[in-house]
């Protein structure tokens, strides 16, 4: 019996390690990290040893062969705020960057050995980068699996290891989303924790310099992770605990402000680039509105939310923080972990966009799960002395945990969603399906199921406009077949063209939905999903809007006419077709006589559009039904 906790270890990373293979032959490989806050931590790189631009970090040079989208995503970090002394700032600090300087030094060296381009952004930079995140993981993963071992059985120690990263969003992290910060910091939290075991064992005074270190470079990187600190002051390693730290403190005081002092090494250079361009030596570099509200923290939606939480995003981790209550299985951190989670979970989700975009789930949780590993093997630990009912349970759990984030980033790289906008109703409905239909498109811009239609019966009342109104005539052109269509021009943000209809309890009192639809062609679409034209349904009391629902037109358009031939997909968008966009939404229950419904178009890419017609219909349900 003893060699079967040995072959479950071996399991475990093998189907581990199959997975993500499998995963990242397919996908990873190709994906493509310079843009977004990956980007902004790499540009230290290529504007220290190659451009010398540290004062014009946005501008690189265009005979080079970089990508126009670098250019593009460059240009974005220059659009913000300048300093006082009128440079543009990066906003990152450079953490990340010193962490990815040896695999871009190599990339670098290789360039220039072999004749490339050596401009910073070419393949083998992008495949260095790659490889900085897939080595960091694989070393946090290490060390994690090390530390569990100190207090767990080799098998269990596996299997939490392995479900962290398979079930979890440090997946879609490290094998999907490469150079951003969080896997980097999941190594270093790793490390922390192993260093703080080991100035406790050993009063080493390099464990002590390598312990300050690492937790000056998690804080240059994310200040919020500075509270990382708290893990070592109050690692308890023996009872009562104010003796033992007054003890330690003692004991090891001069090895303490050496920790203390190396603390400060990489944080240095940060305050000097600030003082630099800024004549400050402490700036917040992301200026005003992009800041941490601590008065407002939304915990709630940060942890439960459709948009990126992170429990409903990565459910395994409700063990995590069930085997918190088994603190006595968590030894020495029993004290630490929970403060730890409890503040840093506070903090982050006081962040002015506490849904975090641009990844897969809460990204700034990744940082902590190597702290979160031990109370997740202590909760699996105490499942598995439960007996067969409940561990067989808990089995089914985990195992529907892993398949929920392994198709969230299936369905994340194919486009089918997008976490940081995502809706209830969206998730639930499109899950573990790798195929769009058209309601998807409306649910995920709604949250609004969408009713069947034989489900209904029309009121009698349908409201529609064409393009006879002339004082719209500037805008009304002649298409290819002689039609008369409505044309919104480049630059305008709202349409003349609209519809309005008050409510009225006579012959709107059995109504229950509206049909909100129209019929549109883009002439150069707005491919950002956030620019999209929006068909929009306002009702209004007064002044004031009592409810709103918009659906982005741009890729709905051609889908209900020609299903088999369009694909549906959030960021696929079609120009140079004519088709029909719909949507319904409930009637508000609290209507009143006299508030107005409202349709009309939201241009807030202000491309130019192409509409023929906007309709509201009304229905009641088939009470037959």
């Amino acid at each position: 019996m003893k060699s079967f906790p040995v072959m479950l270890s071996r399991v475990c990373w093998a189907l581990t390690f199959i997975v993500c293979a499998l995963y990242f032959g397919r996908f990873g490989k190709e994906a493509y990290n310079f843009y977004g806050d990956a980007l902004g931590y790499y540009m230290y790189l290529p504007s220290t040893f190659i451009y010398d631009n540290h004062k014009s970090i946005e501008r690189l040079p265009v005979d080079r062969g970089i990508r126009p989208f670098i250019h593009s995503y460059a240009a974005q970090i220059g659009s913000g705020q300048r300093t006082p002394k009128g440079y543009v700032l990066n906003q990152y600090t450079y953490g990340v960057a010193l962490m990815e300087a040896p695999f871009f030094f190599v990339a670098h060296a290789w360039e220039k050995m072999s004749g490339g381009t050596a401009n910073g952004f070419s393949g083998p930079y992008r495949f260095a980068i790659m490889c900085s995140t897939l080595v960091y993981g694989a070393l946090g993963l290490l060390l994690t699996y090390r530390l569990l071992r100190r207090r767990f059985t080799p098998h269990l120690a596996s299997l939490t290891t392995a479900l962290l990263l398979l079930g979890t969003n440090l997946f879609w992290f490290t094998v999907q989303q490469h150079g951003m910060a969080h896997v980097p910091l999941f190594f270093l939290f790793a490390l922390l924790m192993h260093l703080t075991v080991r100035i406790h064992e050993t009063g080493r005074w390099t464990h002590f310099a390598a312990l300050g270190l690492t937790a000056g470079l998690i804080t240059v990187i994310r200040p919020m992770d500075m509270l990382c600190v708290l893990i070592p002051v109050f690692y308890v390693p023996g009872r009562p605990f104010l003796k033992t730290k007054l003890d330690f403190l003692r004991k090891h005081w001069a090895a303490i402000l050496l920790a203390g002092f190396c603390f400060l090494l990489p944080i240095i250079p940060q305050l000097l680039y600030w003082k630099w361009l800024t004549g400050y030596t402490i700036y917040d570099s992301y200026g005003p509105g992009q800041s941490f509200d601590f008065r407002h923290s939304h915990v709630w939606s940060g942890l439960f939310g459709p948009s990126n939480g992170w429990l409903f995003y990565t459910p395994l981790m409700v063990l995590a923080i069930l085997g918190l209550a088994c603190i006595r299985r968590l030894g020495a951190f029993a004290l630490c972990i929970p403060l730890f989670l409890v503040l840093y979970v506070f903090g982050i989700y006081a962040w002015f966009l506490p849904n975090y975009p641009n990844g897969l789930g809460s990204r700034p949780m990744v940082d902590a799960y190597a702290v979160l590993a031990l109370p997740l093997a202590a909760s699996l630990q105490w499942i598995s002395s439960r007996g067969r009912m409940v561990s067989a349970a808990a089995a089914l759990f985990v195992a529907g945990c892993v398949a929920i984030n392994l198709s969230y980033s299936l369905q994340q790289v194919l486009g089918i969603i997008c976490s940081q906008d995502s809706k209830y109703a969206f998730n639930f409905q499109t899950l573990f399906r790798y195929n769009t239909r058209y309601n998807d498109l409306v649910v995920w811009d709604t949250g609004i199921p969408q009713p069947e239609v034989k489900s209904l019966q029309p009121v009698g009342v349908s409201i529609c406009t064409g393009i006879a109104d002339s004082a719209l005539s500037e805008h009304v052109v002649t298409d290819s077949i002689g039609r008369k269509i409505f044309r919104m021009q480049e630059g305008e943000e709202y349409a003349p063209l609209a519809l309005s209809h008050p409510f009225d309890s006579l012959s709107l009192k059995r109504a229950r939905w509206i049909r909100c639809s129209g019929r549109f062609m883009a002439i150069k679409p707005e491919y950002d999903i956030y620019q999209n034209h929006l068909l929009v349904m306002q009702v209004k009391r007064a002044t004031e809007t009592i409810a709103w629902q918009g659906v982005r037109v741009n890729n709905k358009v051609g889908l209900l006419e020609h299903p088999d031939s369009y694909k549906a997909n959030l960021f696929l968008f079609r120009e140079g077709i004519w088709g029909q966009v719909s949507y319904f939404i409930p009637v508000p229950k609290d209507i009143k006589e006299g508030d107005v419904f409202h349709l009309d178009v939201w241009n807030i890419g202000k491309k130019p559009i192409h509409i023929s017609e906007l309709c509201m219909e009304f229905f009641e349900s088939d009470s037959r039904r």
